[in-house]
Parts: structure tokens; C-alpha cells; sequence
């Protein structure tokens, strides 16, 4: 239990006299019925009731048996439990199931992020690189530049071209050192690459047909995509001033993709039968929507 000022506890008729404003250990017995009880200090009195709630473990029992689990949690008075955590801010009514997030954290409005695991990307390798700026305690925009690199594979063979998005951030619950948040974000990626791709007879009209005798052709393949990404996070504060961001997201993208030098009279074809062929679908030319997925992790210093 924590408050916003130095407050003393009253408990089933019994006082707790607290003169540090630190977080209190209080035990409650697990029930469904709320925990009442008391604080004051020389300027207010608050009644406080702390609302039971069923650990989301206990729809697990789905899996039990006949439903076994929900029988014995329910004798044993496991269906209920208390926060963990109680926050009271003497200003404001009712109570948060957490301790916000220290003020401290928050003094310091711009993070600047690198992401990692964005070199080794599969399709868009580069260095990404972030800039965050906080706004208020519960928002926050980051502009993020990734500078795409080549490597020897059939989607980054001599690539060459950037990436770029602007992120808008809601956090969602400002905890002690963990912020959940909900953010909007629109990239655009401009990329040029080179690969062997096969071309066959003109006349295969169905995109699932291959030409037997089809051939390589070393071809430039140009890409323009847009993307709008609805994502759900986590920022943790690893210190004072280091932050770990995860974030997961799934949205939409216009993808432009053109040959640059294709050869005259043929036709850009699959080299099998395979029901999935990346190395067909990322290349094809096309103008067109389709799904995108983000997932990824950065790590940034506040200052």
C-alpha cells in the first residue's frame, strides 16, 4: 500500500500508525466480499474498498478435467484476490491496482533508441535508429530512419534505400517502471535491390503457372510502401535513464513494386510449385494493399 502523503491506517478497529511515507505491507484473507478499511492523516479521511478480482490463471481451469480446477479454487477461496499493489492519491478518488511510475523517470523528455535485431532483418535489413520526445505523462511521438543495408540474399542483393516513420504514442498505464501503451504509425520504405529472377513465355497467363523453360535475368527490382500500423507495447525502465521497448502490431501497407529492367516480351514467373514462395511474392510486381506485421524491440537512453 502506497499514498500520495504520509497517512495512518485503520483496520478492523485496529490503528496503524505510519510516519514514513513508504509502502506498507497489509495482509488480507482472499475473499469476494471488498477489503474495507480507513486512512487519514491531519488534513483528510478516506474510506477505502479494495475491490476482489479473479486471477485471469483461474480461466485456466478450463483445462482440468471435468472442470475439476473451478471446484477446488472455490473451496479454497483461489477464485478471489486482492492487488498486489494499492496506490492512493489523497487528491484524486479511488485507487490504482499499481504504483505509478516515479516523476523522476519522466523529467527527462527525449529517449533516443537504436534497434538491434533490425540488422540482421530478413527482408529490410539496416540500422534503424530513434528519436522520442514525451509529451505531457501520457503521451509521446517518436521519429524513427532506418538506413537499409545489402547482403546476399534475394531481397537485399546490392539493396540500396531507407526507411522512415512517425509514431504517436498513448500510454495506456503508467506503472513503477513498466508503461503499457497503444500507438498509431505510418512508414514509408523506399528500397532498390537486385536480383536473378526467372522469366518464362509470355503466354502463362495464370500467376500459379511456371514455364519449364524459363531463365534468369539479373533484374532491379524498385519498392515503395506505405504503412499504417496499430501497435500495443511495453517500455521498462532497465535504470534511470535505459529503456527496453517491445512492441507488437499488425496493419496495412500499399506496396509498389516494379522491374526495373525487365526483359521485352516475357513474363516474370514462379520457379515451382510451392504454395508459398517468398521469393516470388516479395518480388512480383504488383500495386497493391496486403497485411503488415511489426515486432521488434529497442533499447534507448533518456536524456
Amino acid at each position: 500500500m502506497k499514498t500520495s502523503d504520509t497517512v495512518n491506517y485503520i483496520y478492523k478497529g485496529d490503528t496503524i500508525f505510519n510516519k514514513l511515507n513508504e509502502p506498507l505491507p497489509l495482509t488480507f484473507e482472499n475473499g469476494k466480499s471488498p477489503a474495507e478499511f480507513t486512512i487519514f492523516n491531519n488534513d483528510t479521511t478516506r474510506n477505502i474498498s479494495i475491490r476482489a478480482q479473479k486471477p485471469a490463471i483461474y480461466y485456466f481451469n478450463v483445462l482440468s478435467p471435468f472442470f475439476v480446477g473451478f471446484a477446488i479454487d472455490g473451496l479454497t477461496k483461489k477464485h478471489w484476490k486482492y492487488p498486489n499493489r494499492i496506490y492512493v492519491d489523497l487528491n484524486k478518488h479511488g485507487y490504482l491496482s499499481y504504483f505509478p511510475v516515479d516523476s523522476a523517470l519522466l523529467a527527462k523528455k527525449n529517449r533516443f533508441s537504436i534497434t538491434p535485431l533490425a540488422a540482421i532483418g530478413g527482408q529490410h535489413p539496416g540500422i534503424e535508429l530513434s528519436l522520442q520526445r514525451l509529451i505531457g505523462t501520457h503521451y509521446s511521438v517518436q521519429l524513427t530512419y532506418e538506413q537499409l543495408l545489402a547482403s546476399d540474399t534475394y531481397l537485399t542483393r546490392d539493396a540500396k534505400g531507407f526507411a522512415a516513420s512517425v509514431e504517436y504514442k498513448w500510454y495506456i498505464r503508467n506503472a513503477r517502471k513498466k508503461r503499457l501503451y497503444a500507438s498509431l504509425v505510418f512508414e514509408h520504405l523506399n528500397k532498390t535491390h537486385y536480383e536473378f529472377l526467372s522469366y518464362g513465355n509470355d503466354s502463362f497467363q495464370d500467376s500459379f503457372d511456371y514455364d519449364p523453360n524459363y531463365y534468369k535475368y539479373y533484374t532491379g527490382i524498385k519498392k515503395k510502401f506505405y504503412s499504417l500500423t496499430p501497435r500495443i507495447g511495453t517500455e521498462y525502465y532497465l535504470s534511470n535513464r535505459l529503456v527496453l521497448d517491445a512492441y507488437f502490431g499488425v496493419g496495412i501497407r500499399h506496396r509498389n513494386v516494379k522491374h526495373l529492367n525487365a526483359p521485352p516480351n516475357s513474363r516474370f514467373s514462379p520457379t515451382n510449385w510451392e504454395w508459398i514462395d517468398i521469393e516470388y511474392d516479395s518480388n512480383k510486381p504488383t500495386n497493391s494493399f496486403s497485411a503488415n506485421l511489426d515486432l521488434n524491440v529497442k533499447i534507448g537512453w533518456t536524456f
